[in-house]
């Protein structure tokens, strides 16, 4: 952002900082989405809707407040960013809509009693903590614009890829052997496929930053 004049640098700033706020609201609903399955805790759970009112909140006060910048007489790098934000700004969105439909199913296992074997649930801790670990990184790498580190989540979704398809064909092989029930396996598939969602965000997040 060498080039923007002082206006602009404090108009994206801003915006950038409220993006990164955005994005750590998220973090925080994801972790406590975990905290409830852990614990099978309902009540822990309605803290992640409270949040999801706080992040569509910044979701439409960030993408007036681009809008609005966008309007204003910028030079073409500024333009550039702004656009780039509020591509950003719409995948955090679909990330917290994503810990929403976490929550959902989370909350039909605890209701329903349904049960994940122990092997499920520490394959799904051994993801969290890679998805806790890409959130975390994606702050870093937007706060920082430190296109090394971007590059670097770009590279880790294949390794993450791999973990969440072998948990998937491991969880099918479990309730084939009957060691999981077909209610409990919907879900917990569900699961599998709204964190591989989140980090398809992160990395289209990053992407933006780094440019590819």
């Amino acid at each position: 952002m060498t080039n923007l004049n002082k206006a602009e640098l404090r108009e994206i700033v801003s915006l950038r900082q409220e993006t990164i706020e955005m994005l750590k609201r998220v973090q925080i609903m994801f972790r406590t989405s975990f905290d409830g399955l852990m614990k099978n805790d309902i009540d822990i759970l309605k803290q992640v809707l409270k949040d999801e009112t706080k992040i569509n909140k910044a979701y439409s006060n960030l993408t007036t407040s681009a809008i609005e910048s966008s309007k204003k007489k910028l030079s073409a790098e500024a333009k550039n960013i702004v656009v780039d934000l509020v591509n950003i700004i719409s995948a955090i969105e679909r990330m917290g809509d994503l810990c929403i439909s976490l929550v959902e199913r989370i909350e039909y296992k605890i209701s329903e009693k349904l049960l994940f074997s122990e092997a499920a649930v520490q394959e799904y801790k051994e993801l969290c903590n890679n998805i806790d670990k890409i959130l975390s990184n994606t702050i870093e790498a937007i706060n920082t614009n430190d296109k090394k580190l971007g590059k670097k989540i770009i590279e880790n979704k294949s390794r993450l890829y791999v973990l969440i398809k072998k948990s998937r064909a491991n969880h099918i092989d479990r309730s084939a052997k009957g060691i999981c029930d077909e209610w409990a396996k919907i879900r917990y598939l569900d699961m599998l496929d709204f964190i591989k969602e989140i980090v398809d965000h992160c990395v289209e997040t990053v992407g933006k930053l780094i440019g590819k």
